[in-house]
């Protein structure tokens, strides 16, 4: 699955905001998950885990994205990988996740470098 390591020259509570806001936007809700973790989910759980990957627009994908201070105070992001999708619609879902994820982790990263505050991707 998609794992990705942004490093932002921006505060962590800015990045957190500007996060929320992308991917809300994005029609994601998102969640607080831990003190350092937001959760992102959209589609239906329920449905997806009847129909799985057959869900179409509508299959269930959730990602957490964990926060963090660099060792120069730098915001780090931690796109984390998942593997829920593969439970709920075996390959076809893990295929649908990973290309949703990777699509997403790309569209956060031009969302930061549009804000010229994207150091780095790893």
């Amino acid at each position: 699955m998609v794992e990705r390591m942004y490093t932002i020259n921006a505060l962590i509570d800015q990045v957190r905001s500007i996060v929320t806001e992308f991917f809300t936007q994005e029609g994601w809700t998102v969640a607080p998950f831990s003190a350092d973790t937001l959760q992102i989910s959209r589609g239906k759980r329920g449905m997806s885990i009847s129909f799985g990957a057959l869900m179409g627009s509508n299959f269930y994908l959730s990602q957490n994205l964990q926060f963090g201070t660099g060792p120069h105070g730098e915001t780090l992001v931690r796109y984390l990988s998942s593997t829920g999708s593969a439970f709920i619609g075996g390959a076809l879902g893990m295929r649908k996740a990973v290309k949703a994820h990777a699509e997403y982790s790309e569209k956060l990263a031009d969302a930061l470098q549009s804000r010229d505050i994207l150091m780095s991707v790893r």
